[in-house]
């Protein structure tokens, strides 16, 4: 063999000792003087129009030297020259996830990664190809939309090629077999020792005719020097000869004078590129054998790099959704189902394809989201047209879209072959509840308890039954035989605690509620439930405490996003100024991102209206009610709300209108409502017609017996009917019912010193405190107490206790004036009620105390204007107006 010849010969490598030695120096390796980092914001979409990009605070941190945007270098280029459709940074879409869109030059790593953290970025989401076949075939969605000609003729073919090697077809004609698939082969990437890095060096050199030639040089760690010499070139717009080579981080450092790395770890080189969607999960996998703290939820990460790089890598999928359950992160668990799920024609094997569509349908429909689902369940469906489960499925989730008959007409043949098929059979009783067909509802609830007496489920759509009838009764017996069939399951308890909730029933509500978080500690619904039970106790803290913890769970439970948000909103009612409280504006974001979410749920619309009301914005309110109301005509309570809103105004003749419409649907609905007859009584108070409202109220009672809110406003409106005694009871069922309705305990605290029962009243205030801790005003009712006993040093702290918190509190001020004046303070007293008439200018006894205080001088303007004004107040006390009016006519 000639020396010359390579052929069968091993040749040692040139660099293989320097790298084994670690002599071999790599790009990361290069340490220039006053060096700084660079760090590229990467899309997380695969297909968005940016809409603006916001560098401001990035720019502003301490250590930031630069940032640079798209627009400063858009000329676009490409490896293969007849496709120049790459720019260094997108400037006007992201066409993959993991593209650049803003990068950043820092004093080191940390503060640049922090610095593209701060980078603000609106996109408008677009529509993404995720199969090649339906990106070819696609005329209408043009990824690279820039270029006219790949619009109006390719769409999204970069280019045709054809490429022949012999007789094909005389070679397939003579074959003995041919054999004809669709072969799929996963993308596949290197495993470099050394990371995507580059480190580039700006050098300026004075000329002898006076001007600076500039230098760019570029380490990089790549294998086509010269391609990226060309294009770096093109990109910046100068010859090639004049630079040697670059990259976008050669513009960052032209203007600032200092050389630039930009090193991009593997997991971020990895998710930049779809083709490595293989390795991301290999990551995954690794990370999940070695284990350790934290190793589940890392390794959910990579899975999630995979699927998001390549939607058809359904292992990743599959295997990202196992460990999200396993994590009880139940939000994710569904998106990447659904995102896996999309694709599971190219990702799954047929025989497992139809099985994680038909858990992917579950998912949904455990949340009440089974709309978002029904491409997945009509595929099951497709798939598998035998298996009774899949196609029962899909029959709900067609009715979920609102085609009911279709969904009837795919339960037909699955019936008529098995009358006693128990998941059909549930499937038709839904469907015909929903669409309100309850006489036909009942009969397959009925078939379906033959089939299976002790199957829980029966039990539950047998309440919603009930509850559609307005039964309230038979739903609790009915939820009540559940939680006997399904010991270990909280489903029932949290159908029971809500059911107890909405009749007001606030203590029997928590008792299931806690009792469901106790069966299901992971469970989001039954920690939403137990939010919503403190938000009604006033337990506000504790509230947003078991809100979030229901977010951390699910993060697209809905209930609990306004559940959060209705705890700050309530937590800045308590406030001087509700609509400027941070509190508030804390809520509204939460508000808007629901909306967001679901723009036609209406109880996001109703809880949204409640916080603009907060604002002072009753217009915006009212009219979120009004697209409530249109999204269910037969649905009375968006009216009821606008009842609410008219007066808490005071426009009465607002408010009575809204009433009748929400009585005309009642009177159509055959089902008498509680609520309704509640804002009758509300409305008939205001008007002064104190039978009316004692009457509606006792119905509303009667109707919803453990509402703890009726039983209160019944009180109220006894007591105004000069029925005290009946008042009390009512007043005390209340807090029986709720141990926390504060305005009952406060209530029965007034009621107890009209008959002279201090002690009492005392505790009753003491029971408001605990229910109502935010309200210092109290304090004045149990000053008063102490007052009316004669105990004036008690009386002086408790009023005094009342202005260390609020200050212009008027009646504590005016009380203790009182309490100087019979101590013969006159000087002191008479500071009270001048501060009590300028914190309060309507608090007519202030104006007869401080008139009647300044007369004992002399009857000075100060003292006839005083006593005027008491005069002209018909809510003055009498004793006083008459005191004042012997003053002036003596004087």
């Amino acid at each position: 063999m000639s020396d010359q010849s390579v052929i069968g010969r091993r040749l040692r490598k040139v660099d293989g000792s320097a790298k084994a030695t670690g002599k071999a120096v790599y790009t990361d390796d290069i340490i220039l003087p006053g060096m700084l980092h660079a760090k590229i914001l990467r899309s997380p979409h695969a297909h968005a129009r940016i809409l603006s990009i916001d560098t401001s605070e990035a720019e502003a941190m301490p250590g930031v030297r630069g940032v640079v945007l798209g627009h400063e270098m858009p000329k676009r280029y490409g490896i293969i020259p007849w496709t120049p459709d790459e720019q260094a940074l997108a400037v006007d879409k992201v066409r993959y996830i993991g593209d650049g869109v803003a990068a950043v030059a820092a004093v080191d790593e940390d503060t640049a990664n922090a610095a593209i953290r701060k980078i603000k970025v609106e996109y408008e989401v677009l529509e993404a190809l995720m199969d090649p076949k339906v990106a070819a075939a696609r005329k209408d969605l043009v990824i690279h939309d820039w270029n006219p000609r790949q619009v109006e003729k390719k769409g999204n073919i970069s280019k045709h090629v054809d490429l022949a090697f012999g007789d094909v077809d005389g070679a397939l004609a003579s074959a003995d077999v041919v054999v004809r698939n669709e072969y799929f082969f996963e993308g596949t990437t290197h495993a470099p020792i050394e990371p995507h890095c580059a480190v580039a060096q700006w050098e300026e050199t004075p000329e002898s005719d006076g001007t600076v030639k500039g230098k760019l040089t570029l380490w990089s760690a790549t294998q086509v020097p010269h391609y990226l010499h060309r294009e770096l070139a093109a990109v910046l717009e100068q010859r090639p000869d004049d630079r040697e080579l670059a990259l976008l981080l050669g513009l960052a450092r032209r203007a600032m004078n200092q050389p630039v790395e930009a090193l991009a770890a593997l997991d971020k080189a990895l998710v930049t590129e779809p083709s490595y969607a293989p390795a991301l999960h290999t990551i995954g996998e690794i990370v999940l054998a070695q284990g350790g703290e934290g190793a589940e939820a890392e390794a959910a990460e990579w899975f999630q790099k995979a699927i998001d790089a390549v939607p058809t890598h359904a292992r990743s999928g599959v295997q990202a959704a196992k460990l999200y359950d396993a994590l009880h992160r139940y939000g994710p668990k569904r998106r990447v189902m659904a995102q896996t799920a999309r694709s599971a024609d190219r990702g799954l094997p047929p025989n497992d394809r139809a099985h994680f569509l038909y858990d992917t349908v579950m998912a949904f429909d455990d949340v009440g989201r089974l709309s978002k689902a029904a491409e997945f369940a009509s595929e099951a469906a497709r798939l598998e047209p035998g298996n009774a489960a899949y196609v029962s499925m899909a029959a709900l989730a067609a009715t979920a879209k609102g085609s009911a008959l279709d969904g009837l007409n795919l339960l037909a043949p699955v019936l008529q072959r098995d009358p006693t098929n128990l998941e059909a059979l549930l499937a038709r009783a839904r469907i015909y509840i929903d669409t309100d067909d309850i006489a036909k509802g009942f009969i397959d609830l009925e078939a379906a308890k033959t089939v299976a007496p002790r199957d829980y489920r029966i039990s539950l759509w047998e309440a919603r039954f009930d509850l559609r009838l307005g039964k309230f009764t038979d739903a609790r017996t009915a939820v009540t035989r559940a939680i006997k069939l399904a010991a270990n399951s909280a489903e029932p308890n949290v159908m029971l605690g809500r059911l107890d909730l909405s009749l007001g029933d606030v203590d029997a509500a928590l008792g299931n509620a806690e009792e469901a978080t106790k069966k299901a500690p992971y469970s989001a619904s039954a920690h939403t439930l137990l939010g919503d039970v403190f938000v009604r106790r006033g337990q506000l803290d504790k509230a947003r405490e078991t809100f979030a913890k229901a977010l951390e769970l699910d993060d697209e439970d809905i209930e609990a996003r306004i559940g959060h948000a209705n705890a700050l909103r309530d937590e800045a009612a308590k406030s001087n100024d509700p609509g400027a409280s941070a509190e508030l504006a804390q809520a509204i974001p939460l508000y808007l991102a629901a909306l967001a979410a679901e723009p036609k749920n209406p109880q996001v619309l109703f809880e949204y209206g409640r916080a603009l009301e907060l604002q002072g914005d009753l217009p915006a309110a009212l009219s979120l009610y009004r697209d409530a109301a249109s999204l269910d005509e037969k649905d009375p309570r968006p009216h009821l709300k606008m009842v609410a809103a008219y007066l808490e105004q005071g426009e009465v003749a607002e408010a009575k209108a809204s009433l009748e419409r929400g009585r005309n649907i009642e009177m159509a609905s055959g089902v008498k409502s509680a609520e309704v007859r509640y804002w009758e009584a509300r409305v008939a108070m205001e008007d002064n017609r104190i039978h009316d409202a004692v009457a509606s109220l006792r119905l509303a009672v009667d109707m919803e017996p453990r509402n703890a809110l009726y039983h209160y406003w019944l009180g109220r409106a006894l007591e105004k009917n000069n029925s005290l005694y009946e008042a009390i009871t009512y007043y005390e069922k209340a807090v029986k019912l709720n141990s926390r309705l504060a305005a009952a305990h406060r209530a029965i605290g007034w009621t107890a010193l009209e008959r002279h029962q201090f002690d009492k009243a005392r505790q009753a205030f003491e029971d408001y405190k605990e229910s109502a801790p935010h309200d210092r005003s109290i304090w004045v009712d149990i000053g008063e107490s102490y007052t009316r006993q004669n105990r004036d040093d008690d009386a002086m702290n408790a009023f005094k206790t009342a202005i260390k918190y609020l200050p212009d509190n008027g009646q504590a001020l005016l009380q203790i004036g009182n309490i100087l004046a019979r101590q013969g303070e006159e000087k002191e007293a008479l500071a009270y009620y001048q501060r009590a008439v300028k914190a309060e200018p309507t608090l007519s006894a202030a104006w007869c105390q401080l008139g009647i205080a300044l007369a004992r001088k002399d009857l000075s303007s100060d003292a006839k204007k005083a006593l005027e004004r008491c005069l002209a107040d018909e809510h003055a006390p009498d004793d006083m107006r008459a005191t004042a009016q012997d003053i002036l006519q003596s004087r």
